[in-house]
């Protein structure tokens, strides 16, 4: 979602985690850096700046992608990419207005036509999310 490229390596910073947290870490230490492709694992009470953040039960993980990103050419990449799915939605939306479409078109394929307005828009939410995150590091 943030454009990280796969081969980066990011430190992982652990922030408030419990001791019941911090000792499945460590059991499972290898695997989670080979998995997630982690330069390392560390704690802290805070995260640190340019980190995004994703909460895991009561820990929060805090990835500085700052290094590894271009957050203004991803920030440009993100907005067209919602301009796209947003020309899209009103495409099916208009189709779906159309009341000629309507008494014309067979149900399954005007159900399609809502089902793929329903997927577009879960699909730019997380594209305004991923912006979202990036506009706030």
């Amino acid at each position: 979602e943030t454009g990280v490229p796969p081969s980066a390596e990011l430190p992982m910073t652990l922030v408030n985690a419990s001791e019941s947290t911090k000792g499945r870490l460590e059991t499972h230490m290898a695997q989670i850096l080979r998995l997630a492709r982690l330069s390392g694992v560390s704690h802290a009470d805070a995260a640190p700046a340019g980190a995004i953040q994703l909460v895991v039960d009561e820990a929060t993980v805090a990835l500085p992608i700052g290094g590894a990103v271009d957050i203004g050419g991803e920030i440009r990449r993100l907005d067209k990419a919602l301009k796209k799915a947003d020309a899209e939605i009103g495409k099916i939306e208009g189709k779906l207005a159309d009341e000629g479409f309507l008494a014309k078109a067979p149900p399954e394929v005007v159900e399609k036509q809502r089902e793929r307005a329903a997927e577009i828009r879960r699909s730019r939410e997380k594209l305004a999310e991923a912006k979202e995150r990036l506009a706030s590091l």
